[in-house]
C-alpha cells in the first residue's frame, strides 16, 4: 500500500523497481487481508466459548467482525482515492517543488514534469503567475506557454500586463506563438494598454502569425496608433511582411512626420543578435543612447522615412523621398501614389 501510494505521488521514486513494487503491493495488501481473517476467525471462536448472555454474545460477536472490515474498506477506498486522482496529486506536488526549490536544473525539472500533463497543470501555472515572486511568475508563464486552450491564452494576457518587463515580454511571445485569429484580437487589445517598449514587442510579434487578420492590424496601427515608437514598429513591421498588401498602407504612412529616436523591437532584436556575433559593431549599454541610435539612423528620420526605406526595399522605386526636402516629399507622395495606381490596379 505505501508503495502504490508513493508512486501515486511521484512515479519517478518508483521507476526503477515498478514492477517490484506492484507485486510487493498486492503481495502485501493478501497478507493484511488474510491476517485480518484469521483475527476475525479467533475472536469468533473465543465468543463461543464464553459463558455471556445469547445476547451480549450476538453483540460482541458482530462488533468483532465489523472493525476489520472496516478497515478494510478504509483502506481500499483510500487506495481507490489515490489511484483516481493520481495526477491531479503529481501535479499540485510538483508545483509545490518547483516554487519552493532553490536549485534551477530540479525546477526546469519539474517545470518539465508539469508541461507534460497539458491542461491538468493549469491549477499550479494560475498559482505561479500570481505569485509575488518574479522568478515563480517566469516559471508560471513558461508553463501555461505550453498549455492549449482559452484560459491558458487568458492567463498568458493577464501575466502580459506584469509589472516585470521580462515576464510581459515572455507572457507575449507565448501568446503570440499560438498563431490564431484569436491571438491577433488579444495582442491588438493589449498593444492599446502596454507602454511602449512592450507594445513595440507585441508589434513585432504580430509579424509571426501569418494570417489576414494580423496584416490588417498591422496596417491599422502603422496608419494611427497614438504612439510615435508603436507606429514605426508597425512600419517596419509591415516591411518585414512584404509584398503587395503592404504598399498601400506604406504610402499612407509616407506623410508621418513623427521622429521616434530610440530603438524599435526589431531594431533591439538585431543589436542584440549583432552583440553575439559581432559586439565591436554593436550599440549597447552606454553607448545606446538616443543620440547615438540617431547618428547611426539618421539625425532626423521620420516614420515617413522608415516607409520609404521599405517600400524602396519592396518595389525598389524611391522617387527622391529620402532626398527630397518638405516640399519635394509631398510631390514624391503624390508620384507614388500615381504610381500604385497604374501598377495595381483590381
Amino acid at each position: 500500500m505505501v508503495l502504490a501510494v508513493l508512486h501515486a505521488l511521484h512515479p519517478h521514486v518508483l521507476t526503477a523497481p515498478i514492477f517490484c513494487g506492484t507485486i510487493a503491493t498486492h503481495t502485501a495488501m493478501v497478507l493484511f487481508c488474510a491476517r485480518s481473517l484469521a483475527s476475525i476467525h479467533r475472536l469468533t471462536y473465543d465468543l463461543s466459548m464464553q459463558s455471556t448472555p445469547h445476547n451480549l454474545s450476538q453483540v460482541q460477536r458482530r462488533d468483532g467482525w465489523r472493525r476489520p472490515i472496516m478497515i478494510i474498506i478504509a483502506m481500499v477506498a483510500v487506495f481507490a482515492l489515490v489511484v483516481a486522482f493520481r495526477n491531479e496529486i503529481r501535479v499540485r506536488w510538483w508545483g509545490y517543488r518547483l516554487a519552493q526549490s532553490a536549485d534551477v536544473q530540479d525546477r526546469m525539472q519539474y517545470l518539465s514534469l508539469l508541461s507534460s500533463m497539458d491542461a491538468k497543470s493549469l491549477p499550479v501555472a494560475r498559482s505561479l503567475i500570481r505569485d509575488a515572486d518574479a522568478a515563480n511568475r517566469s516559471f508560471g508563464v513558461a508553463l501555461v506557454s505550453t498549455i492549449n486552450g482559452d484560459e491558458a491564452d487568458r492567463l498568458l494576457e493577464t501575466a502580459c500586463i506584469d509589472s516585470d518587463e521580462t515576464i510581459r515580454q515572455s507572457a507575449i511571445l507565448g501568446l503570440s506563438m499560438r498563431s490564431s485569429a484569436n491571438t491577433v484580437q488579444r495582442l491588438a487589445g493589449l498593444i492599446k494598454q502596454l507602454d511602449a517598449e512592450s507594445a513595440m514587442f507585441a508589434v513585432s510579434r504580430l509579424v509571426s502569425i501569418n494570417l489576414p487578420e494580423s496584416l490588417d492590424e498591422l496596417i491599422r496601427i502603422a496608419r494611427s496608433h497614438p504612439k510615435d515608437g508603436v507606429r514605426a514598429q508597425a512600419i517596419e513591421s509591415l516591411g518585414q511582411w512584404g509584398g503587395d498588401d503592404v504598399v498601400a498602407a506604406l504610402i499612407d504612412c509616407l506623410s508621418d512626420e513623427a521622429v521616434f529616436s530610440g530603438m524599435t523591437a526589431t531594431e533591439s532584436q538585431a543589436q542584440e543578435a549583432l552583440g553575439t556575433m559581432a559586439p565591436q559593431f554593436a550599440i549597447t549599454g552606454e553607448l545606446a543612447t538616443d543620440a547615438k541610435i540617431s547618428e547611426l539612423r539618421g539625425k532626423s528620420d521620420t516614420n515617413g522615412m522608415r516607409a520609404a526605406h521599405e517600400l524602396r526595399a519592396i518595389t525598389g522605386q524611391s522617387f527622391e523621398f529620402l532626398e527630397a526636402d518638405e516640399l519635394g516629399r509631398l510631390a514624391a507622395i503624390g508620384q507614388w501614389r500615381e504610381w500604385y495606381e497604374a501598377n495595381h490596379r483590381p
